[in-house]
């Protein structure tokens, strides 16, 4: 599994709307643990655990990086050294 975090979240985003997410943008990888954390200010920061190569997420990174959702641009990173 491979840990993906998504800044920049809205407050009022749940572990189904990062969910809803993956599968809006056409992910097919397995999505395993969504957890919620609280950011800067009113972002949220979710932690989300993958079923894919590093490859395949930088690929997800990529078309999540700079993604335009609820109103806020996303950020997205992953450590390809912590699997």
């Amino acid at each position: 599994m491979t840990a993906i975090l998504i800044g920049n979240l809205p407050p009022e985003t749940s572990e189904d709307d990062v969910r809803t997410l993956f599968t809006d943008l056409g992910m097919t990888a397995d999505v395993g643990d969504v957890t919620i954390a609280e950011g800067l200010g009113e972002k949220l920061v979710a932690s989300v655990s993958i079923d894919c190569s590093s490859a395949g997420a930088e690929v997800l990174v990529q078309k999540l990086s700079g993604h335009f959702w609820n109103g806020r641009e996303l950020t997205a990173s992953f450590n390809p050294f912590g699997q």
